[in-house]
Order: structure tokens, then C-alpha cells, then sequence
């Protein structure tokens, strides 16, 4: 249910702050338990989306309402073991604002995403996530030595439409075709 509204925020997201080093999804990157792991690739935004309670409205389609987290981290960036840049916190704070602007109110069908620009106007462009609100704010902080971290949330209604007929996910190399009994 989160494949395609993480596909579209990483688009957008890769459009919108060209100077990202690193979009994906969050899988504690940023743990402090590896004190030696260091960010080479900064800034980073991974995405977090939070338990989803999915309901069925019909057609074999389900709708949630999504939480999810961006989190930007910046750093110091190393290469070789000398220090090639050092983001300030204003360097920082520069980027979250960029990224608020970008998602707050943004919203998303499936032709939005590449490869799928041919369902523009079409019936099966599907609608796959509303216009986006920030719900919260963790300020900059540092989890490690040389990281500053912070996170945004937001939330947003996402819908699958993954069940439907003839549904047909080239990203993931997936065919799925599916009757389903059309109300009279």
C-alpha cells in the first residue's frame, strides 16, 4: 500500500531538491549503535511510513490514512577521511524548509510517476494520495557525532488500487489480472 506513494515522494522529492544526495526508505540509517557508520552522501531524506489501518471502500480498493516521516540528515562529508563540507545548521534548516514546501499540500495520481504518464486523463489514472499536511515537527538535533538530524511529519489519505482488473505494475516486474464481478 505504501509502494507507489513512496515511488511518487521520491520523485518529487529528487525534482523539487535536486541538491539531496540520497532518497530511500528509512531502516534506522541514522542508528547509534554503529558509531563508526558515516554519512557520505549528504544531505539524505529517508521515509517512514507509520502502521497503516487500511479500510476496503469498494471495487477492491482500500484507503488509509498515512502518517509518514521525513528525515534529513546532514553531515559532515568525508572523503577519504578528510572533511569535504560541513553543513552548518542553517545549511540545515534551509533544507527542511525546502522540503515543507515541497510536500505540504502536494498530491498525486498514478500518472505522476514515470512510465505511467500515459494514464494522464484516462480512467485508470488513479487518484494515490491526497493533498499532504505537516503534522509535526522534531527540531534539529544530533544523533551522532557529525549528524544533524531532523524530522518532519505529515499526513495525507492514500489509496491501493492494487486489486483491481488488469492492474499492471511495471516497476516491480508484477502482472496481476484479477475479474471482478461489475455491479449492475
Amino acid at each position: 500500500m505504501t509502494t507507489y506513494p513512496f515511488q511518487i515522494l521520491k520523485q518529487h522529492l529528487a525534482e523539487e531538491l535536486p541538491e539531496l544526495r540520497e532518497i530511500d526508505w528509512y531502516l534506522q540509517q541514522d542508528s547509534t549503535t554503529d558509531t563508526n557508520a558515516q554519512l557520505y552522501a549528504s544531505p539524505i531524506v529517508y521515509i517512514e511510513f507509520l502502521p497503516l489501518d487500511p479500510v476496503d471502500i469498494g471495487f477492491r480498493i482500500q484507503q488509509a490514512e498515512a502518517e509518514f516521516n521525513l528525515h534529513l540528515l546532514t553531515s559532515n562529508v568525508m572523503d577519504s577521511g578528510k572533511r569535504v563540507k560541513k553543513d552548518t545548521p542553517t545549511d540545515h534548516m534551509y533544507i527542511f524548509d525546502k522540503l515543507y514546501n515541497a510536500v505540504h499540500g502536494f498530491s498525486a495520481k498514478l500518472s505522476y510517476l514515470q512510465g505511467k504518464e500515459s494514464l494522464l486523463n484516462t480512467p485508470s489514472d488513479q487518484r494515490i494520495m491526497n493533498s499532504i499536511s505537516r503534522v509535526a515537527i522534531t527540531p534539529p538535533h544530533k544523533p551522532r557525532k557529525g549528524v544533524m538530524k531532523s524530522i518532519q511529519r505529515f499526513k495525507c489519505i492514500i489509496w491501493d488500487h492494487a486489486a483491481l482488473a488488469n492492474y499492471e505494475d511495471q516497476a516491480l516486474g508484477i502482472d496481476i489480472t484479477v475479474e471482478i464481478d461489475q455491479p449492475s
